[in-house]
């Protein structure tokens, strides 16, 4: 039985590191499609949110972009599988 809950907890953790690895491989994609432009925008949007005003209005399209992209990479990473 301790072979059996070992076992389980090295499935847990290799798909934990899965899960994290996979999230990094789209981060990493989104950001490489971006133009500099939108990332020049993104990251002033970041360091907005960040600071004591939050995110802005003019914030809104970026934000937007980039989940548009999160979810369009996730799909395609998914679908590669």
């Amino acid at each position: 039985m301790a072979s059996l809950e070992r076992r389980l907890q090295q499935l847990e953790t290799y798909a934990a590191t899965m899960r994290r690895e996979d999230e990094e491989a789209v981060g990493r994609e989104v950001m490489r499609r971006l133009t500099d432009e939108e990332l020049e925008w993104y990251e002033r949007a970041l360091k907005r949110a960040l600071g004591e005003e939050g995110f802005a209005a003019e914030d809104r399209p970026i934000l937007e972009r980039v989940q548009q992209l999160y979810e369009q990479v996730a799909d395609e990473l998914t679908s590669a599988s």
